[in-house]
């Protein structure tokens, strides 16, 4: 079978306050620098794919409404990294599982309990471990 050539994988980027501010900067032509709006060179110049622009300027999109009362929409650094801050909160967080072995024992043991009466039981070996219980 043929190989199907793959598209060269670019190393994760992660967004943080500061490289949200410089897109920010890049999008509005902010603080001197020249404004870029087209994807394809923000993935250049950040290094990173074009998707991951897509998606950092889809959070980061705010309505402002303007003096004579008519909506824009544009990239707001500050919101888009409130957001990722709050996608973020509970990565850090341990399993419940992991904190309570009462409860580690009990799933475990009705799960290995309930192997027996399970149709394609035969297919699967019980590990030694597990029959202690």
């Amino acid at each position: 079978m043929k190989n199907i050539a793959q598209k060269e994988r670019k190393e994760n980027i992660c967004f943080n306050a500061q490289t949200r501010f410089l897109l920010e900067c890049y999008l509005l032509g902010k603080k001197g620098i020249e404004k870029v709006t087209k994807k394809t060179k923000l993935a250049e110049i950040f290094k990173c794919d074009r998707k991951t622009i897509y998606n950092e300027i889809k959070r980061g999109t705010v309505k402002h409404v303007k003096s004579d009362l008519s909506e824009v929409y544009e990239y707001n650094a500050e919101y888009a990294q409130n957001i990722a801050n709050e996608q973020n909160a509970n990565k850090e967080q341990i399993p419940k599982i992991m904190l309570d072995s009462v409860l580690a024992r009990e799933i475990k043991r009705l799960i290995v309990g309930n192997l027996e009466k399970l149709p394609f039981r035969k297919f699967f070996e019980v590990p030694a471990s597990c029959k202690s219980l």
